[in-house]
């Protein structure tokens, strides 16, 4: 074989060089999948930003690179692929390939579990996710850090509220008995997945009884995810408060713009919008678009015109163009009735060139992708639509 692989240490590495030692095992790949296949591994990233390959060509190409290689080589190739599926939001065929190790009697490496996890959370197939950690177990690395924050994702997003907390435990004390100790970016993780589920009561939990309880004091972004979890419920407005109160005066920490922004969404939701501009109005950033912006969509969901044509004008005061504040002032013009405003919105909008990106599609044709934008007439594969 032309190529020689160099021996993995992800097993000390964050998420994002995790991806680059993946995306460097391709490259390396690239002549031997040439040579033996006749295919070619192209990692141009299209425009659709969704993931380094196209999906039909990952698919062509898999099928013969890993039927021409055997042993570490084939874990390797296998793990690459199983990676650009993940990316392509395809799990099931990353799940597919998992599962060829076994059949080829391969022992599956650490890119290839910690991309089968990643596979079944964004599936929900827990039961599948749970199969995956007894074989990382019998293969001795389960103490892996990397491996250890997919696992606890899993079960976090996998489980009831009531089952996943206790799960989550579990596994912690799993890491503490095989010498490792969870740092402060684990915890961090857990905090966000229960932001994510919805679960307030579970994140205040994860933030006071496991950190704490571990020696860990909570960070700016452990604040973040509580003020987050407090922001999709409208009547824990006092919660949300509290927890930034205890940010500043008992951890000493500084509020950064997110943390003011997160504050000013929950008031939003609350309909407390008096408090969310007094508060937007006495914050140390002087260019704040995003709260305003959070402000004004509150303001046009709740139909205060006044209060939304303040957030409007000073937006225009930071930029004029901003196409997303004219779309929510005139939206909120039109639910009040009034239409003629909506209107010379619209024609200043024009005049100042705000405007909204086109939206754009893409097609593969014979091995080729083409970009359409809306309205293009120029483009030699447009079709007639009628």
């Amino acid at each position: 074989m032309g190529v020689t692989l160099k021996e993995s240490s992800c097993g000390t590495l964050s998420c994002v060089e995790l991806l680059g030692e993946v995306e460097s095992l391709a490259y390396q790949l690239d002549y031997y999948i040439k040579k033996e296949t006749g295919m070619t591994f192209d990692m141009k990233e299209y425009e659709l930003g969704e993931s380094w390959l196209n999906i039909t060509s990952v698919k062509q190409e898999e099928k013969k690179a890993v039927e021409v290689v055997v042993g570490r080589e084939y874990a390797a190739v296998a793990s690459t692929y199983a990676n650009c599926y993940v990316q392509c939001n395809d799990g099931h065929r990353a799940l597919q390939l998992y599962e060829q190790f076994h059949r080829n009697l391969t022992q599956p490496d650490l890119v290839a579990f910690v991309c089968t996890l990643k596979a079944c959370t964004s599936l929900a197939d827990l039961d599948y996710g749970q199969h995956i950690h007894s074989d990382i177990i019998d293969s001795g690395l389960e103490g892996n850090v990397v491996i250890g924050s997919s696992v606890i994702d899993l079960y976090i997003k996998g489980y009831s509220q009531q089952e996943h907390y206790e799960k989550v435990l579990q596994f912690l004390d799993q890491l503490q008995r095989e010498g490792l100790s969870p740092d402060s970016v684990t915890f961090n993780s857990i905090l966000k997945a229960y932001t994510s589920t919805g679960s307030v009561e579970d994140c205040r939990r994860a933030h006071m009884d496991i950190m704490e309880c571990e020696g860990f004091r909570p960070d700016g972004i452990a604040f973040l995810c509580l003020l987050s979890a407090c922001s999709h419920h409208p009547d824990l407005v006092e919660r949300g408060c509290l927890h930034f109160k205890s940010m500043v005066d008992e951890y000493h920490l500084e509020p950064s713009v997110e943390h003011y922004n997160t504050l000013i969404d929950i008031f939003g939701h609350a309909n407390c919008l008096n408090q969310a501009e007094d508060l937007i109005e006495t914050i140390p950033f002087q260019k704040n678009s995003t709260g305003w912006t959070s402000l004004l969509n509150a303001s046009k969901n709740r139909g205060h015109v006044n209060l939304g044509k303040r957030c409007f004008n000073q937006l225009m005061r930071m930029d004029p163009k901003n196409t997303a504040s004219y779309v929510l002032m005139a939206g909120l013009y039109a639910q009040a009735g009034m239409l003629e405003d909506a209107r010379k919105l619209e024609e200043m909008r024009r005049r100042t060139n705000g405007w909204k990106k086109p939206a754009k599609a893409f097609i593969e044709i014979d091995r080729e992708v083409h970009g359409f934008v809306v309205g293009d007439q120029a483009h030699p594969k447009k079709c007639s639509c009628g």
